[in-house]
């Protein structure tokens, strides 16, 4: 008896190990632990195993999916091929269970078959690399981009506009955009994938570069030269050496006389184009040449002889009748950057739903993944304003704030301004649903998560009905959310 006793006890201790990796027990499981037999002690780790093992195969299979939307757009054929592959094992997966109810069958259950289990392993893996060199990849690009695009605007408007409190302005911004690259360079030199692709990782080591320059001419342009920070030191924090650096700002700057150059033709008067040509090639001589190339980057008066002869240019420019968009210092040709003006600002929708999918990846949190469901039916017209209230409609400001992501510090400005308590919102929810006539909208359809969506729902106290697997929310809740609206308006709507 003392064996079997001391077996028991061994098999209890891993149980309870096993309980405390999974689910806490309650205190009437622990007492019924007690009185097991081996047989049935054996027979609960085995429910036990199984379920737990179960819920995170199908848990597994469905995240991936969520995190795969992330691209459906950008890389439609990956993403196919993802999709693919996923369905394929979600089909197995179902094949087998159906199987495994003909008792005459020895299939292997799904949920112990730890091969299968093993290919969902790697696809996880294969996703979450291409998320973290791929797609992170086009998002920082697009994202260094558009600060790119912006610095650009900026330098023209200080060229344009010379009056103390338009610089001023202008000061007002690039102090802003300084913080948005502090976060943007961080961001980039903390992905481990993306450092280890070496053509991923030169291409936004160049972008990085180029924003970086494009800073230090606004600052030596709008404040004065030694208010210019020293890029250099900021590139040997990247471990790039000061030679690399100091030859790609000589890049720059030839690739930028050269550009100018190339509109010389348009200026009408001969000896105004005579004298300019020479201004540019003293510059590009002078650049050439150097002895010392720190040296001459870091004199003041090189840089007042190229910033003056931008000034001239521009200005001649103008004087010719130039149309103001071609009379400009313009962005590097062979930096290829693809943002156009009009796209400075990046899309709230991109941002939000690519930082809510990570976040519901790591927490599987309903209440993000309903947001991750309502934000997949919007436009990308829909602005951060909109979809902060949203998330204040789901209660998923909380689990935003908890981890560092790019939505929680933009919902931030929005949260100071409209400073809605959770007390607040319930007791605006519970009105809606008591109001008498009510309108409601389709949001999105139900999947294999229906029964988790609709207790959320519920437990959330959110105005709701179901319509043959489709969720209907009371329209009022969207009610001076004009994108929100304007996408949803297509929806199937009834009246209760």
């Amino acid at each position: 008896m003392r064996v079997i006793q001391t077996i028991i006890n061994f098999l209890k201790g891993i149980f309870m190990r096993f309980s405390k990796q999974g689910q806490n027990e309650t205190d009437s499981e622990e007492e019924k632990l007690q009185e097991c037999t081996l047989e049935e002690l054996e027979e609960q780790m085995h429910t036990r195993q199984y379920r737990k093992v179960k819920r995170s195969l199908r848990e597994r299979l469905y995240v991936l999916r969520q995190e795969i939307m992330v691209f459906e757009t950008t890389f439609p054929n990956d993403y196919a091929t993802f999709l693919s592959r996923i369905e394929t094992l979600e089909k197995q997966y179902e094949t087998s269970l159906q199987e495994m109810k003909n008792q005459l069958t020895f299939s292997i259950d799904p949920d112990i078959d730890w091969g299968k289990i093993g290919e969902v392993v790697q696809l996880e893996k294969d996703v979450k690399r291409f998320i973290e060199t791929q797609v992170r990849f086009v998002y920082l690009s697009n994202k260094f981009q558009r600060l790119i695009v912006k610095l650009n605007i900026l330098y023209n408007v200080s060229i344009f506009h010379t009056k103390s409190s338009e610089k001023q302005k202008v000061i007002s911004q690039l102090e802003r955009v300084l913080g948005n690259e502090e976060k943007l360079r961080e961001e980039f030199l903390q992905n481990s994938g993306i450092l280890e692709e070496r053509k991923l990782s030169e291409r936004l080591f160049n972008l990085l570069s180029y924003t970086n320059y494009l800073i230090m001419k606004l600052k030596i342009r709008v404040q004065d030269f030694w208010s210019a920070p020293i890029i250099w030191g900021k590139m040997a924090e990247m471990q790039m050496e000061e030679a690399h650096y100091m030859e790609q700002i000589k890049n720059f700057i030839k690739d930028e006389v050269y550009d100018l150059s190339e509109m010389l033709h348009l200026i009408g008067d001969e000896e105004c184009r005579r004298i300019l040509k020479e201004k540019a090639g003293k510059i590009i001589v002078d650049l050439t040449y150097a002895e010392s190339l720190k040296e001459l980057i870091s004199s003041e008066g090189f840089w007042n002889k190229f910033l003056e002869f931008e000034n001239s240019m521009v200005e001649m420019l103008k004087a010719s009748g130039v149309d103001k968009e071609e009379a400009k210092v313009k962005l590097i040709a062979r930096m290829d950057i693809r943002v156009e003006e009009d796209e400075v600002l990046a899309s709230p929708m991109a941002n939000s739903y690519l930082a809510l999918t990570s976040l519901f990846a790591t927490t599987h949190d309903m209440r993000i993944l309903v947001l991750l469901k309502i934000l997949k039916e919007m436009s990308k017209e829909v602005t951060y304003k909109e979809i902060y209230f949203l998330v204040l409609l789901l209660e998923a400001l909380p689990i935003i704030e908890s981890s560092q992501n790019s939505l929680s510090d933009i919902l931030k400005k929005y949260q100071s301004k409209y400073p809605y308590g959770i007390e607040k919102i319930r007791q605006k929810k519970q009105k809606v649903k008591e109001m008498a006539s009510k309108e409601y909208v389709a949001i999105f359809c139900l999947d294999e998560h229906a029964k988790d969506i609709k207790d959320i729902l519920e437990d959330l106290n959110i105005d709701f009905k179901l319509l043959k697997d489709t969720v209907f929310i009371n329209s009022f809740y969207f009610k001076g959310l004009d994108h929100v609206t304007k996408s949803l308006e297509n929806k199937s709507k009834y009246i209760a």
